[in-house]
Order: structure tokens, then sequence, then C-alpha cells
């Protein structure tokens, strides 16, 4: 299964290499929604989350051919009420991701957190909510990478399986069903929830559910 993991990716990567490097390549559809919220004024208050989301932007325009256009930013310093990242403008945003795509796209989502700069008056997003909002409904040749850099965020988007990169194989998600997320069986039954459309979901995560998230410094 590692094995196999590893070809995709490089196939991926290969493709991606071709999408950029030449002009008259037919590009699919691509898609970013990259969310920064350093909760600023708030005992919470974190540091560097701007500086992930322009890391990040910097990547998908120079190594992975996205188009500016197709990048939506949400973090505090931005000014206006439209591209601040809320519960709201989050929950908008989860949409246009999956608005029209077809065969061939793909998309990004979450750099940092599910927990709007509002939550402490609008609530914050659950975990349910993102799976039926832009994992539940992914179509079929559509791919969508989730990356969260966030305490607890293991399991956060509720897919059906989690790859243990120690053991190498999947494990089935029983956080899913209401049982404990990292389940030690290897997977095998399906299950009522984590499945898509027909689309594939990659998900990347800060640390497992039961663990949280430490910010650091680095020096270039």
């Amino acid at each position: 299964m590692e094995q196999e993991l590893k070809r995709r990716w490089k196939e991926r990567i290969i493709i991606q290499r071709t999408s950029v490097d030449s002009s008259s390549t037919v590009r699919p559809n691509k898609r970013a929604l990259l969310i920064g919220v350093s909760y600023k004024s708030l005992k919470c208050e974190l540091k560097g989350t701007v500086n992930d989301v322009k890391s990040m932007r910097r990547l998908l325009l120079n190594h992975f051919g996205y188009n500016p256009r197709d990048i939506v930013i949400l973090t505090e310093v931005n000014q206006g009420i439209e591209i601040a990242p809320t519960k709201k403008n989050i929950q908008k945003y989860m949409n246009w991701l999956l608005e029209d795509c077809k065969d061939g796209d793909e998309l990004d989502g979450f750099d940092e957190t599910i927990c709007p700069v509002d939550y402490m008056n609008e609530g914050m997003i659950t975990e349910n909510e993102i799976y039926s909002t832009i994992v539940e409904p992914l179509p079929e040749g559509v791919t969508l990478h989730a990356i969260i850099d966030a305490c607890h965020s293991g399991t956060v988007v509720g897919l059906s399986r989690i790859y243990n990169r120690f053991e190498k194989y999947f494990c089935a998600n029983m956080r899913s069903n209401g049982y404990s997320s990292w389940n030690r069986k290897r997977w095998g039954k399906s299950h009522s929830k984590g499945h898509t459309s027909g689309g594939l979901v990659i998900s990347l995560a800060a640390c497992k559910d039961e663990e949280v998230a430490a910010a650091t410094s680095v020096r270039e």
C-alpha cells in the first residue's frame, strides 16, 4: 500500500511539473483556500499564521502552476469583512471550492484552522459540517488536498481511513462512527461515513486528534 501511495504521488508530481513547464498543456481547474487566523487581541493569539499562508501561496504559484485569481486568502491582515476569516466567510469559500468542479480538478483547502476569528460569538465549524460540505459531495475525478496545521486536527475532515506512518498501513477512522480515531485494526469493511462521491481526498494534519500542535520558528 505504501509503495502504491508513493507511486501515485510521483505520478502527480510529474504531471504537475509538466503542466507548469508547458504552456500548450491543458490544465485542470485548480482552486485553493488558504486560511490563517491569528486571534489578535485574544489570550490565544498565534504567531506566524499569516506567514504560513504567504508561504503556501508562493508554493502553489511557483511550483504547482496555480493562477493567482484562483487562490482565496482569509486572514486578519486583510481589510474588509469580505476577506476576514470569519465563520461565515470560511463556510462561503468552502462551498466555492466545490463550485462547478469536474473531472480533473484539484482543490486545496484549510491551511491553519477550523476555528474562525469570531468563534467566541459565532461558534466553531464542526467536523460534520466540513465533511458534508467538501468531502461527501466531492465528485469522481476531482482531488481535494486538505492541509491542517492546528491542534487536534488528525481526523478533522472526517475521512474513513488514516495512514499509520509508523506501522505503514491504513487503519479505520472509527471516530466517524463515534469511537476512538486511532484504531489499531487494519482497514477492513466500509463505514457509513468518511467517503466521497467518487473523488479523492488527501488530508495532511499537524497532529493526532488527542495532540496539540506547537508553534516554532525557523531561521532561513
